[in-house]
């Protein structure tokens, strides 16, 4: 990670380190390219919970670390 500080350059840095851009994220999650878009927007954008537990999993980093950037291991048994 850069050093990002709000939930919104996590998500983005998580995304750009596995170098997919908006739309193939959408195609992989299910959510919607224009969600996904907005939450890793600077304005404040309340995000789904159902879908930041989706981006957690899908990243395999904690609810933790998407909120507070803390460096918590985890790792779903949901695949």
């Amino acid at each position: 990670m850069n050093g990002a500080t709000t939930i919104q350059e996590r998500l983005k840095d998580l995304r750009l380190n596995k170098g997919l851009k908006l739309e193939e994220l959408a195609e992989q999650t299910g959510i919607s390219k224009s969600a996904l878009g907005s939450y890793e927007k600077d304005d404040y954008k309340e995000i789904n919970h159902g879908n930041l537990i989706l981006l957690a999993d899908f990243y395999g980093v904690s609810l933790d670390f998407s909120f507070a950037g803390q460096r918590t291991w985890w790792r779903s048994t949901r695949h």
